[in-house]
């Protein structure tokens, strides 16, 4: 088994673990090339990202997330020094940008209700 996510699921083998990391860095390369190419965290297309990253990453490997979540991850990624290291290895800035854009998602969502 792999330690890819230890306190959501325990049945990941290690091929499922390479897969979830591959969907994950996937998306998050799109996100900082949005960013280095000077997309804000609030445009529709950073958006369409984040529900891409909610969908093919944090829905289908880790947990059913709610709406509510997303801003909490918002700052959870800026705040926690584990969190801000582990973004920043993408690009420098993007734990910032990828808070920022996790607080756009939410605000964009929640006024489409």
């Amino acid at each position: 088994m792999a330690n890819f996510n230890p306190g959501y699921k325990s049945e990941f083998t290690d091929a499922e673990a390479a897969e979830a990391r591959e969907a994950r860095d996937a998306i998050l390369r799109q996100l900082v090339a949005a960013m280095q190419a000077g997309v804000s965290a609030d445009d529709a297309r950073t958006v369409e990202l984040v529900q891409q990253y909610r969908d093919g990453f944090i829905d289908k490997y880790l947990y059913k997330s709610t709406l509510i979540q997303f801003l909490g991850l918002s700052t959870v990624i800026a705040t926690d020094p584990r969190n801000i290291s582990a973004y920043e290895e993408y690009a420098a800035g993007f734990a910032k940008y990828l808070a920022a854009a996790f607080r756009a998602y939410y605000e964009a969502k929640s006024s489409a209700r």
